[in-house]
Formats: structure tokens, C-alpha cells, sequence
């Protein structure tokens, strides 16, 4: 909340009311929630072979950030961004809001991607010159960025999750006023 929010909800509050808006408090915990681009650009980091360096400018005293690469590419240039194309059609902000009735269809459906992972990562492992040893690796490494991602389904339990990230109470009360009394 900046500095002129701040006033406003201090001045509201004077006047004898009290707005607490837990999804505006809360935005940034359902905004990380539904957010995938750090995991899929972690991703992409690891199958290039690198990872990001934040680092503080001494001069500047501004965050700076480096690409360091301290392995080889898990694949070349057509086979990461298809990589990073397929991860990001499954983990998005609308898939994490669907819902599995039960686990059956949970498992069939983790089983589906697996399956099409794995068939993505065979039939153009040598066109994206993937080494043999590495489709697996790589396969087990989107699942497990995928897994925890759909568990958020079962139940209904993010959606009735963002209830709380959401709901807003607001109570009104008149100002006390304060008179000057002569007699009692």
C-alpha cells in the first residue's frame, strides 16, 4: 500500500469505519499463486544450462541481474522453446483454477501429460539433439514442476482457497461526538 493509500485508510478509519480488504492486502499471495512465468523461466534457465545471478551494483546500489551457464544445453534452440511452449500450455493461471471430482481423474490426467511429454521428448529427441540419457531427466524434471501444480485442483481447494484471498468486511460506525456538558 504507497503512502497516499496509507492517508486514505487512516483518514477513512478516523471517520469511525473500518475497511478490511484482505483481498487487496492479499493480492500479491493470489497474483504468486496464479503466477507460472518464474517457474517456466527457471525452467528454461535449467535446459540452457544456466541459472540467474542477481547481484547488487555497488556503485548504483541497483539489482542486477546475470545469466550464468555453468553446464551445456539440455537441447538446442527449437527443442527448448517446444520445451518451454508445452509447460506453458499446462501450467498457466486457468488451469490451476479447474477442478478434479475425484482423484481417478487427476491421475488420468497426470498420466496423459506424462504420456505426452514423454512421446514430445522421443519422437524429436534427435531433431532438438537431445542426448539419449537426457530425455528421461528432462521428462521427470517438467513432472515434477507440473505435479504440484495440478494437486491444486483436487477438491475445489484453490478455488475455495481464493475466498479467503478475497473476501473484503467492512463495518460502519457513527463518530463519537463530545460535548462540553455545563450540568450533570
Amino acid at each position: 500500500m504507497d503512502d497516499y493509500q496509507q492517508q486514505e485508510q487512516m483518514a477513512y478509519n478516523s471517520q469511525g469505519r473500518t475497511n478490511i480488504n484482505y483481498g487487496y492486502a492479499e493480492a500479491s499471495a493470489l497474483a504468486i499463486r496464479l503466477d507460472t512465468q518464474k517457474t517456466i523461466k527457471s525452467f528454461e534457465m535449467w535446459l540452457r544450462g544456466g541459472k540467474l545471478d542477481l547481484n547488487v551494483n555497488p556503485k548504483t546500489h541497483q539489482v542486477e541481474s546475470n545469466i550464468v551457464y555453468f553446464g551445456e544445453s539440455k537441447s538446442n534452440e527449437s527443442g527448448i522453446q517446444s520445451l518451454i511452449s508445452l509447460l506453458s500450455m499446462i501450467l498457466n493461471p486457468q488451469s490451476v483454477q479447474g477442478n478434479w471430482d475425484d482423484e481417478e481423474q487427476y491421475y488420468r490426467y497426470i498420466s496423459r501429460v506424462q504420456d505426452s511429454i514423454d512421446n514430445a521428448l522421443l519422437i524429436n529427441c534427435y531433431d532438438w539433439q537431445v542426448r539419449d540419457e537426457d530425455i528421461e531427466l528432462i521428462s521427470d524434471t517438467m513432472m515434477n514442476l507440473i505435479i504440484p501444480f495440478a494437486t491444486r485442483q483436487l477438491d475445489n481447494k484453490e478455488r475455495e482457497s481464493y475466498a479467503k484471498t478475497i473476501h473484503t468486511n467492512e463495518t460502519n460506525q457513527p463518530p463519537q461526538k463530545s460535548y462540553f456538558k455545563l450540568w450533570r
